[in-house]
Order: C-alpha cells, then structure tokens, then sequence
C-alpha cells in the first residue's frame, strides 16, 4: 500500500512552483550559458514571441527562472555560429527555439514540409503560390518604407494636420504625413 504524503499549502505551491524551475534565481555574475542550456533543456522548448511590451517574450521565462541574465546568453545560444551555439529555431510548437539535441527528433517533420505531406499540404501550396504575392507585397512595402523616411526627415513640417492620435505621434517624432 502507497504511503500517503501529506502538504500544508505553502509546501504544495514551493513544490510545484520548484518543479517549474522557479527557484533557481541566482544573481547575474553566476548565470553562464551552461545554467541557461540547462534550463532550456529541462523545459524542452522555448517560445519565440515578438511582442515587446516590456522585452521580447522569449526571454522572460529565463528570468523568471534564473533571475537577472544578459539576454546575450541566449542570443548567442540561438544565432550564434559554432560551439556557442546549442539552440535551433523550428515551428516546434509555434516558433520555438529548441535544443540542438533535439534536432534529430524534427527531421521527420521537416521532411514531410520540405515534400508538402500531411498537414503541410496547404503551407506548401501557399509557399508556392505566395512567392509572387510576396514580391509584389514586399515592392510595395520597400517604397512606403522609402516614403516615411523621407516624410520623418529632420526639418520636415507643415504637412500634417488634424488631431488624430497617429498624427499628433508623428508630429512630436519630427515626421509628416500628407493630409488626404
């Protein structure tokens, strides 16, 4: 018969949160890129999110285990060339940085979207069917990238008018749009 264990709720929450990998804050002079490594590893993944309302997602789960890092660490983990590299970028799950061991496990699923099987059919189709639409899309997007450098340049003024939000940002950024 199982020994039952038994848990005052502040020991549950230090448990789980333990498991997690929630207690290995340490201060930033200790964290090398083998803590780092070793974290990832232990979570398996790591997502990569762009949004950057405080800094980009995918390095808070980091701090939120190891404390105060240089995000350096993990840049060279995953962009560098050579040794220092022991991550790889993959739609594990979404896009996720992976560990470098773990590659091997992926190349069936980048064998089946390199040939355009199973569920990657229709991104296959899109790949190759896209290719046209991204050209003319990047085109366009090239010369409105021209435009507002030449509007946001230091000395133009003048042409923007209105309240809007966009506008008055704009504005106060030294840039101009034309009214229509």
């Amino acid at each position: 018969m199982p020994a039952t264990l038994s848990f005052s709720l502040n020991q549950a929450r230090r448990l789980a949160l333990a498991a997690q990998g929630f207690n290995g804050r340490q201060p930033p002079a200790t964290i090398k890129p083998v803590q780092l490594n070793r974290l990832i590893e232990r979570l398996g993944i790591l997502q990569i999110d762009s949004v950057n309302a405080l800094v980009r997602s995918h390095y808070l789960p980091l701090f939120s285990r190891l404390g105060n890092y240089s995000s350096d660490l993990l840049d060279q983990a995953a962009w560098s060339q050579g040794r220092r590299r022991t991550l790889f970028e993959y739609w594990g799950h979404e896009a996720s940085l992976l560990p470098l061991s773990m590659y091997p496990l992926m190349r069936w699923r980048m064998q089946r979207a390199t040939h355009g099987e199973d569920i990657y059919q229709q991104l296959a189709r899109f790949g190759r069917g896209g290719r046209i639409r991204f050209a003319a899309f990047w085109r366009r997007f090239r010369n409105l990238v021209r435009w507002v450098r030449a509007a946001c340049r230091p000395g133009r003024s003048g042409l923007v008018r209105g309240g809007t939000g966009a506008r008055k940002s704009m504005r106060w950024n030294g840039c101009s749009l034309p009214v229509k």
